[in-house]
């Protein structure tokens, strides 16, 4: 049992010569963000499918069905399929049996397939089918991969800003009237996701597992040093470091300071679990090139004798597309982007308390290249900025906000983030220090009634990275791990209460209810491993 997904280069070249994304190449983002391992089959090779094989088909012609089970997203058969473009404009609504209310980004259509519809979308005040199934094959009615990777880049601004001389990641959420958006793309790929389960296809669940347990979350804590001081990130790093909590410090150059920790200051804080990526200063216009960036990275490996693994841009600068910014941060090597804050204050560049998924996910993200550079995966990915600079500023300030958001995280399983600046977790900003320390004390206090997993952003890229390149197959008797980090394994409902094995020992299963769903989950060490079950 295989999972594929059709990819024809000869019908992307013609999309791409006309300016139009060949959407299709998106399906390997979105199956890294499942956790499966996918295989590209062009339409002239579908033969080598086997009947217990299942094919992804995007939004493209195929002139007939093969026999193995398929899932439309968009698919014409014996017809080409409109192309989809990137239009600031929410279509449609999706559905889900959950009563969850999902924003799609491109036109429904009138299935293909002839049966049951599974799932509904509002269209205007009609309601339509947007999940078909025809006892073997399943269709969703709508560029599914367009609307997740459209909505995920986000929409270059009609008007130039406003507010800042140059765009910033926030002017690019897809959803300008929601404050605070769930994690809608995320939602929208578990349908899918567990369509996939239930056809028999294992999953890589999106944490990592700590010590063999399934944690309930993973948080990471990090923030911009502004290249202010040396001792205030070191009081900064020190407060962190007795609260027991790993933290990530981004540093920006200065032209006449260059970064101002040293490199035995990091070498020291890396030792102790904390780290330093880059801080991209590109806030004058003419220094938003390519260019720029590859000379500011060099900087820092010039001092800390590494390549930095993320970053983040001063101010989340972004002046150009997503497809453009990942393009250049992959030129300089980096694993991650750590800019994409989804909410903003139009009326104050410098808001605290922005918390929200307002570009659709909770999760580190890839995305794909535009049409003139053939919608090549980039590299790069993104890891959303989630929670920006939380304040309780009094004793007796209400909490729930930042409640609301670790429950979110613990319910659905979620790696999410709190950011901090180095210099409001030091003496010299008393009362925002104050207000700072009652936050971190809150999530203190809430992990202590469950299981969460602290960690560094830089961690989260690495982690992310190589459950990205995992292998998954399974046969009839068999699932093949192969994992340069240790991972946990959603085993398929089919296998529910079976006899499972780990390299011929009986291997510990974990029954966790996630996003509403109870799965069975299992810790699987790096390296390859034979999971057996009888």
């Amino acid at each position: 049992m295989k999972l594929y997904y059709l990819y024809d280069p000869a019908v992307r070249d013609a999309y791409n010569a006309r300016g139009w994304d060949y959407t299709s190449a998106y399906l390997p983002a979105i199956c890294a963000f499942m956790g499966v391992s996918v295989t590209a089959v062009s339409s002239d090779a579908l033969g080598v499918l086997s009947n217990d094989d299942v094919l992804l088909i995007g939004a493209q012609r195929i002139d007939a069905l093969p026999n193995c089970r398929c899932i439309l997203m968009g698919t014409r058969i014996g017809e080409d399929a409109p192309p989809s473009l990137r239009k600031e404009c929410v279509f449609a609504h999706y559905l889900t049996k959950n009563g969850q209310t999902l924003p799609l980004f491109v036109p429904i259509s009138s299935p293909v397939l002839k049966g049951k519809t599974i799932a509904h979308a509002e269209v205007a005040d009609q309601t339509v089918p947007a999940l078909v199934s025809d006892g073997h094959n399943l269709e969703f009615c709508f560029d599914l991969a367009a609307s997740v990777w459209f909505s995920g880049d986000g929409y270059v601004p009609k008007e130039p800003s406003a507010y800042f001389s140059i765009g910033r990641t926030p002017d690019f959420r897809p959803l300008k009237s929601e404050s605070s958006p769930d994690a809608f793309n995320d939602f929208l790929l578990e349908e899918l996701e567990l369509i996939l389960q239930e056809l028999g296809i294992p999953t890589l669940y999106r944490l990592a597992p700590v010590n063999g347990q399934i944690p309930d979350a993973m948080i990471h804590f990090s923030g911009d040093d502004d290249c202010t001081s040396p001792a205030i990130n070191q009081e900064a790093m020190t407060r962190m470091t007795r609260l027991g909590l790993p933290y990530h410090i981004n540093a920006m150059p200065d032209a006449e300071k260059g970064f101002v920790t040293d490199r035995d200051t990091l070498n020291a804080w890396e030792a102790a679990g904390n780290e330093i990526a880059l801080h991209l200063d590109l806030t004058n216009p003419d220094a938003y090139t390519q260019a720029e960036h590859l000379r500011q990275a060099a900087l820092f490996e010039k001092q800390y004798g590494k390549k930095p693994i993320t970053n983040v841009n001063h101010c989340l600068v972004q002046g150009g597309t997503t497809a453009e910014r990942l393009r250049w941060l992959a030129s300089c090597g980096l694993l991650a982007d750590n800019s994409k804050l989804g909410l903003f204050n139009p009326e104050n560049i410098n808001a605290f308390d922005l918390c929200g998924y307002g570009f659709g996910t909770a999760f580190p993200r890839y995305t794909c290249d535009d049409a003139a550079h053939e919608n090549r995966m980039i590299s790069t990915f993104e890891i959303p900025l989630t929670y920006y600079e939380p304040r309780l500023y009094e004793e007796d300030s209400d909490p729930s906000k930042i409640l609301s958001y670790l429950e979110g995280a613990c319910r659905h399983g979620r790696i999410i983030q709190f950011f901090f600046h180095p210099h409001y977790l030091s003496s010299h900003y008393g009362k925002k220090l104050a207000a700072t320390e009652r936050v971190l004390k809150l999530i203190l206090a809430y992990a202590r009634n469950k299981a969460i997993a602290f960690t560094t952003t830089n961690s989260v890229a690495r982690f992310w990275n190589a459950r990205k390149n995992a292998h998954v197959e399974r046969n009839a008797s068999t699932i093949l791990v192969r994992a340069e980090t240790d991972v946990i394994l959603t085993l398929p409902p089919d296998l529910t209460g079976k006899t499972v094995t780990l390299d011929d020992g009986r291997a510990a299963t974990h029954e966790k209810t996630v996003s509403g769903r109870r799965l069975t989950l299992v810790c699987i060490p790096r390296g390859e491993h034979l999971i057996k079950f009888e």
